[in-house]
């Protein structure tokens, strides 16, 4: 009898290659209603300083969606970075944006209607990281990181 892990036991992924993947693009998203997602507001931290979100140092499991957005009109970048297993799947950062609720998409997608998000599972085996960063300083609970995943028993 086959399992699952017999047919993704050896898949390791390098890079998550996406619309928003290689920088500069930040997309209106209404990704605030998303559902089944875990919703994360940032810290006060030093502009461009990376902030862990979920950190997974012992387990294995599936990322299945990872978002991040703007809360208000205030210029700024949104960075967001994805590390599976020690190495980085996602690093990338919006263009400027002073649009309320614009952000990227790491890891899923979703329609015109956040209600259409589509999960996209990564599977890590150790580890699971994911950080993010804001170009302004002490920009805190402005940027919201949405993310559904995953453990392994």
């Amino acid at each position: 009898m086959s399992t699952s892990s017999q047919f993704t036991g050896a898949r390791k992924i390098a890079s998550i290659v996406n619309k928003w993947s290689a920088g500069g693009v930040a997309t209106t998203t209404n990704q605030h209603s998303v559902p089944n997602c875990k919703s994360y507001a940032s810290s006060s931290v030093a502009a461009n300083a990376l902030q862990t979100m979920l950190s997974i140092s012992a387990g294995r499991g599936a990322l299945n969606f990872v978002s991040a957005y703007v809360g208000n009109t205030t210029s700024r970048t949104v960075r967001i970075k994805v590390t599976i297993d020690g190495t980085v799947i996602f690093d990338a950062a919006t263009s400027a944006t002073t649009v309320t609720n614009d952000g990227m998409v790491a890891i899923g997608s979703y329609g015109t209607n956040s209600l259409l998000a589509t999960f996209q599972p990564v599977e890590f085996k150790s580890s699971c990281l994911v950080e993010i960063a804001s170009s302004v300083l002490n920009d805190s609970t402005n940027i919201t990181t949405l993310i559904n995943y995953e453990t392994d028993a």
